[in-house]
């Protein structure tokens, strides 16, 4: 043990130890001083115009809340183009204020002197998931690198790039995103999915939104490792309070297949309800097309798969525009006169106010692959045309490398080298502005290659295509259908859920014979839900194939397939006690979908007699355990039967869907299935919601597809209506109609409002097409 002289050698110095600790508080001091002295600035300034804050909100275009808080010393500080909007709306000096917020936030992510002691409300302990907020590096989350602007320094190009972040430039969304803050900084837990195409700042947006929270002691999660889905269903349980759960590319959690996706909705939303876990922040981004997909209303007979992402999402939703508007643009252009070189680049070069997008390296990487070899080119197609039509993110290169055939020409195929296909993937590595690169290698990490997860879905290198080339993709290729080498080199290399897509795609297009094929190789491959696809494609093909099919998928517990075959059986009276014994055995595997089904087609007389037969077949099936369940229910019989239903008081409660469903939640609950507690809420509102008919109508097709923004496919449909029922030069427009994927949208089109038959499709190809446009031969599934 050191002695008393040792003990006081060790020990500093007071005034050293006020030495070391000055620079911390000196630039705490410092911060709060320049914050103080700039909000003094905006008051004396409003004062002097003798202007309230609801006239400063509409001569600087900003959310009252916004302006409030800039002028508040209990919020944060305020962004730069908050503080530009309000200085030019006074006639103060831009320049003096926006130094003042930059010594003000200089060292912003470092907690200060006052927030210390807010800290110790944040949770802590060795478990917590994530870290906090101000030790993630911004592009650890996914935020673009940016372009820096060109200089004559250096070699080469005289162009170099830099980690460093443009500033901020604060448009509408903000606004919401700044009341979502204040509302979480008092307690309450909230959610925001911010929607927008590539490259237009969704991700910045949730970046910058979060700082305030960040010298609060607010810790950030993102889930990501093994898959998005995966890691966010293991950990959510252990969320702890002051979190920000950080779901960028919202798509790969809620669009997770196997019900992957609709599990993680369901566990966000139980994370926000839940008070005690609170408050919590849940913060994502996603392409509109994604949202779309999540949010609609799914087809008459189609299974609901998103029905609880969809639930979530509703209200939660942020839609950010493509480009600045004259504001944004404004602000941005005080920022370029302050000194942000970038920036200044960008405003210069962007065009149609499409700052972010130039920032993140858009127009070297559409000159890259305009002016790319027919090589690299076809590679990039390829891709293009497989992201667009539903494949996963990682392509294999076995499936690029056959698929690129039909792409190129004779010419252009005949001069490939022996080892074009390695210098085409090199080209395509090869990053642009931001450290984009058009199509780049993705890399396992040798832990996943271990897994058997990774050995059995991955067995070469794969590939992914840049954000802002797969949304080039799908504007400017929409219109074509992949060549024939294409679908044979996906039959060849894809998994099982990416040919469910293509196959969906196929069928789009009336490609039905690859349609079929495709399917069937899923199918081959054990996959169960494309079982079920393909029966469903067969019904009106081959009925007795479906049949056997569908018995397949419901032998192996599909309750899609005992669905679809009900309501098969229960089309044209087909088969009505059929339909509903499948119906039952589809709600006892727990499906709300055919519990929806069975609380509106029976009273609750009938009910309650399905569930006596469900107990009578267990029992005899040697199910024992359900014997006092069985004599429960046979006294429920009992007491019906008692009942004077000539009465219309118990004829209603007989007919009302609420009692059904409580009956039903009982089962559901007894059978220990899952908690029947919630599903009136559930079934009901998915009962509540119409789904508009989409059969019949001319008009129906084309308002359809100018909605939707394809104004090519709803020309060729105007056009088609307008031919009046002549078939003479009909063919080739219903072709480009069908080559887009609108398929569907001529099912419109057969019949008009008097019933008179319209040019179709199904009696100029019965068979279908083939890739290039021409009509398939007769062929049949195996």
């Amino acid at each position: 043990m050191a002695n008393k002289d040792e003990r006081q050698r060790q020990k500093p110095e007071p005034h050293l130890m006020n030495a070391q600790r000055e620079p911390e508080w000196q630039e705490a001091t410092t911060a709060e001083a320049a914050l103080a002295e700039l909000r003094r600035t905006l008051t004396a300034g409003r004062l002097k115009k003798r202007l309230t804050m609801d006239q400063v909100k509409a001569r600087s275009g900003l959310g009252r809340t916004v302006v409030s808080q800039a002028f508040s010393s209990a919020a944060s500080p305020p962004s730069g183009a908050t503080v530009s909007a309000i200085a030019e709306a006074l006639g103060l000096d831009v320049s003096h204020l926006l130094k003042l917020l930059e010594a003000a936030t200089e060292s912003r992510g470092k907690p200060s002197r006052s927030a210390v002691n807010h800290v110790d409300a944040a949770p802590t302990g060795a478990n917590e998931l994530g870290r906090p907020i101000a030790d993630w590096d911004p592009h650890d989350l996914e935020i673009h690198p940016a372009a820096d602007a060109p200089t004559t320094s250096g070699s080469g190009s005289g162009r170099r790039w830099s980690a460093t972040l443009p500033t901020y430039v604060s448009r509408a969304h903000d606004e919401e995103l700044a009341v979502l803050i204040s509302q979480v900084d008092m307690g309450h837990s909230r959610m925001a999915v911010l929607v927008g195409t590539s490259s237009t700042g969704k991700t910045r947006a949730c970046w910058e939104a979060i700082q305030p929270l960040s010298t609060k002691g607010w810790r950030l999660w993102h889930p990501f490792d093994p898959s998005r889905a995966e890691a966010a269903l293991a950990d959510i349980e252990r969320v702890g309070p002051h979190t920000v759960v950080w779901l960028n590319e919202a798509q790969h959690y809620f669009g997770a297949s196997g019900g992957l996706g609709e599990r993680v909705a369901s566990a966000i939303h139980s994370l926000l309800a839940d008070p005690k876990r609170g408050p919590i922040l849940v913060l994502g981004t996603i392409w509109p097309e994604h949202a779309d997909t999540y949010t609609a209303l799914p087809e008459n007979g189609r299974t609901d798969v998103h029905s609880h992402t969809r639930a979530l999402l509703s209200g939660r939703l942020i839609a950010l525009p493509d480009s600045f508007d004259a504001i944004a643009t404004k602000h941005a252009q005080a920022f370029a006169r302050t000194g942000d070189s970038q920036l200044a680049h960008a405003l210069q070069h962007a065009h149609d106010g499409r700052v972010t997008q130039f920032l993140a390296g858009v127009p070297e990487l559409l000159r890259r692959y305009e002016s790319a070899s027919p090589s690299v080119r076809a590679l990039l197609d390829v891709a293009m045309d497989a992201r667009r039509l539903g494949v996963g993110i990682q392509l294999p290169v076995t499936f690029l490398e056959q698929a690129v055939e039909d792409y190129l020409n004779a010419d252009e195929y005949d001069r490939l080298a022996d080892n074009w296909l390695e210098h085409a993937l090199t080209d395509t590595a090869r990053p642009v502005h931001g450290n984009i690169a058009p199509l780049r290698r993705n890399r396992r990490r040798s832990r996943d290659a271990a897994t058997p997860s990774a050995q059995t879905h991955q067995t070469s290198h794969t590939y992914r295509l840049a954000d802002y080339l797969e949304q080039y993709g799908r504007n400017e290729r929409k219109l074509l259908c992949p060549p024939a080498s294409f679908w044979q080199a996906a039959h060849d290399h894809l998994s099982p859920p990416d040919l469910i897509k293509l196959a969906e795609a196929a069928r789009h297009r009336y490609r039905n014979r690859w349609t079929c094929l495709l399917l069937q190789r899923a199918a081959e491959a054990g996959h169960i839900p494309a079982v079920t696809e393909l029966a469903w494609f067969l019904n009106e093909i081959d009925s007795d194939l479906s049949l056997r099919f569908y018995e397949h998928a419901i032998a192996a517990g599909d309750t899609d397939a005992m669905i679809l075959l009900a309501q098969w059986r229960d089309m044209d009276d087909l088969d009505i006690e059929g339909a509903e014994e499948l119906y039952w055995q589809a709600a006892a595997a727990g499906s709300d979908e055919a519990l929806e089904v069975l609380s509106q087609r029976l009273d609750v007389f009938g009910i309650v007699e399905g569930i006596v037969r469900f107990y009578k077949k267990a029992v005899e099936a040697g199910e024992t355990q359900y014997l006092d369940a069985l004599a429960e229910w046979q006294q429920e019989v009992e007491e019906l039967e008692k009942i004077d239903w000539s009465s219309p008081k118990a004829r209603n409660y007989a007919w009302n869907v609420d009692n059904a469903l409580i009956l039903l939640g009982r089962w559901l609950t007894q059978t220990g299935v899952r908690d029947g507690a919630d599903l009136r809420k559930s079934a009901v509102s998915a009962a509540d919601a119409s789904t508009p008919i989409a059969y019949g109508f001319a008009e129906f097709a084309i308002r359809e597809a100018t909605e939707a923004g394809h104004t090519e496919l709803a020309g060729w449909l105007t056009e088609l209506r307008d031919l009046n029922g002549n078939y003479e030069g009909a063919e080739q427009t219903i072709l480009h109609v069908v080559d887009a994927g609108g398929a569907s949208s001529l099912q419109n089109l057969l019949y008009d409002d008097a019933g008179e038959r319209w040019p179709n499709f199904i009696d100029l190809w019965p068979n279908g097409l083939e890739p290039d446009g021409s009509p398939s031969g007769p062929w049949s599934a195996s």
